[in-house]
């Protein structure tokens, strides 16, 4: 692990090895520009060494607040930090997700060719898990086809067609860092870097933009 301190902006060293972590210390200043004598402390990780899913979803990235805490507290307190049960909705979010940011992980969804959850053959195939039904793929292979037909979309995900552009895209960015005293963790679907955008991808029931802000909303 490399340690890295920053006063103003990351800096960059020769000394960095692609499968480092770097703990980023930024010194927090009041408006005089001096030291308050807090520090916030972010763990970056690179290209060659992300944070994989197992790391941000298992033991070590339980240590971590995370967005989806905040939603039980205002919803259900007392179970603001017991395990989210699978949904359909969930999984269905997720393979859209990985239906354009990382089709290469597409084969550790399984499919189920069947109309509903409650027929025999569901059951069957799914031994008790929670699987993705075949149309429901077949719709998100839609889905994604409207969206990367989306001249705008395309490139804000993708990057134009020059080769040299490629590079300013980075998917699945995971970020940690302390707020108000305590760990939070975070994930940025994409990273333009180009265009300087932090791009989250969304998939909901909504029909309309009320019915979408109302959801919000909730």
């Amino acid at each position: 692990v490399t340690v890295l301190y920053v006063k103003e902006k990351m800096q960059k060293f020769d000394d960095i090895n692609p499968e480092d972590f770097l703990i980023q210390v930024k010194p927090m200043l009041n408006p005089a520009k001096r030291w308050t004598g807090e520090v916030d402390v972010s763990v970056v990780s690179s290209k060659e060494n992300p944070l994989n899913d197992e790391d941000y979803y298992g033991e070590f990235g339980n240590q971590f607040l995370s967005n989806s805490h905040v939603g039980k507290l205002l919803k259900d307190p007392l179970r603001a930090f017991e395990p989210s049960k699978p949904s359909p909705a969930f999984l269905v979010g997720g393979y859209f997700h990985t239906c354009i940011l990382e089709p290469d992980k597409l084969e550790k969804y399984k499919v189920v060719k069947s109309t509903t959850r409650n027929t025999k053959t569901y059951k069957d195939v799914a031994g008790g898990e929670l699987c993705l039904l075949q149309h429901e793929v077949d719709t998100i292979e839609l889905m994604r086809e409207k969206v990367m037909n989306n001249d705008i979309c395309r490139d804000l995900i993708q990057g134009w067609n020059d080769s040299q552009l490629k590079g300013q895209i980075e998917y699945e960015v995971p970020m940690v860092t302390e707020l108000f005293g305590n760990k939070w963790k975070g994930k940025a679907d994409i990273v333009n870097h180009d265009e300087q955008l932090v791009i989250d991808l969304k998939t909901t029931s909504a029909v309309s933009y009320t019915h979408l802000r109302a959801h919000e909303t909730k």
